[in-house]
């Protein structure tokens, strides 16, 4: 999730079923605004800490990998990470938005830095961290030095789950 005017406005994805693009939700109440839309599919978007990035996965290239586009205007578009990585699933924004946290369907997180300019993007180095619990049983601190990561001890994987619906009712 990122701040886009004071308030929380997570990326989500508004399609049919077999088609998942990215939207914006509005904050003035009006209609969710497309950011990135076409054939291939697209999610787990999360705002740049300044708002004037959107990373997110797709399928652009035959696998999931790690793209990022201009907010609000979703123009250019830059893929972040290669096939020859392997697949990934999700990002986040670390160190004020200096670096890119992605991880693999194989669970491994990776710290990619990032160079934002106003109209382009320059990626460093990616460096591999450790194993995660899973897709998405962790977070980053905002400076990137630390990272929390969910881990469920043998026999403990039925937890209770908590289903927030209408959720976008609080957005306006």
């Amino acid at each position: 999730m990122g701040l886009v005017a004071g308030r929380e406005a997570p990326l989500f994805n508004r399609s049919s079923l077999a088609d998942f693009d990215l939207w914006a939700p509005p904050l003035d109440g009006g209609k969710p605004l497309p950011l990135v839309t076409g054939p291939a599919q697209e999610g787990w978007g999360h705002f740049s800490p300044d708002c004037r990035w959107a990373a997110y996965i797709s399928n652009e290239s035959g696998r999931w990998q790690a793209y990022a586009t201009q907010f609000p205007a979703g123009r250019g578009k830059w893929q972040l990470t290669s096939d020859t990585e392997g697949a990934y699933w999700v990002v986040d924004w670390a160190n004020g938005g200096k670096d890119l946290v992605p991880i693999t369907t194989g669970q491994m997180l990776s710290v990619l830095p990032l160079r934002l300019d106003r109209d382009s993007i320059e990626i460093g180095q990616r460096r591999r961290l450790m194993r995660s619990g899973g897709d998405r049983s962790w977070t980053v601190s905002a400076d990137g030095s630390r990272f929390v990561i969910a881990a469920c001890q043998s026999g403990e994987r039925d937890l209770p789950v908590t289903l927030v619906s209408d959720w976008l009712a609080g957005v306006k």
